[in-house]
């Protein structure tokens, strides 16, 4: 997370919090609806977390 908030805070403040909500829709796409009331499987959560670590990639990549 401090990467993702360190990639995020270089961005110019025009884009920083479309691509911040870009990015969650993306790991929160992963988990069930009402996550975290439900409980998500291991599976989903092993592949939300996978989505993020490589938003965060693909954001330090391009910044």
């Amino acid at each position: 997370m401090d990467q993702l908030n360190q990639a995020l805070v270089a961005l110019p403040a025009t884009v920083r919090q479309r691509r911040r909500k870009d990015i969650f829709d993306v790991v929160l796409s992963k988990l069930p609806d009402e996550f975290p009331r439900i409980d998500a499987t291991a599976v989903a959560k092993s592949t939300a977390h996978a989505a993020l670590a490589s938003a965060v990639e693909n954001l330090l990549e391009n910044t």
